[in-house]
């Protein structure tokens, strides 16, 4: 617009157009703003890619330790496994040993009361045997007198008691 056309206007219309630059103003001071943040965040992360290379080798020195100690750890792990297989086989053996020993003395007295209880058996038997010799000793020399005073009966017969029946 030229000068004569706004002198011509009027109050509020002036007014109005004024309003529509004020808005632009600030539209265009918050769009100015929003650059400048870009900018500036621009050149923060450009000046942080040193520090972010830094940070990553420092982090990888962090994980080498981390993985040295892992490594560490899992072997110190692993000898202490073994050393736990080694003291259960030995411990194992001498269980075994100690069963061993049980086993054999268990034997020994079992076949030493075995051979005891032979000893006694052949003892109780060689006592039965005389008693039976001696009562049938007894018994031949208690039926020799009364088969003599029997005598030309052969028929008699003696009962459970002695006592002598005729048939």
């Amino acid at each position: 617009m030229t000068d004569k056309e706004l002198r011509r206007l009027h109050r509020e219309d002036l007014l109005q157009i004024l309003l529509e630059q004020q808005k632009k103003i600030e539209e265009t001071e918050t769009e100015l703003d929003a650059a400048r943040r870009a900018l500036a965040d621009r050149h923060t992360a450009l000046e942080n890619v040193g520090s972010i290379a830094e940070a990553a080798l420092a982090l990888n020195g962090v994980f080498e330790r981390a993985q040295a100690a892992a490594d560490e750890y899992l072997s110190q792990a692993k000898e202490k496994a073994d050393q736990l297989r080694q003291a259960a086989r030995e411990e194992a053996e001498r269980a075994s040993l100690a069963a061993e020993r049980t086993i054999n003395a268990a034997r020994v007295e079992a076949d030493t009361i075995l051979s005891r209880a032979q000893n006694e058996s052949d003892r109780l038997l060689r006592q039965a045997e005389e008693a039976l010799k001696d009562a049938q000793a007894r018994l031949d020399a208690a039926q020799s007198p009364r088969d003599a005073d029997a005598g030309d009966s052969p028929k008699r017969r003696f009962g459970l008691f002695g006592r002598g029946k005729k048939a």
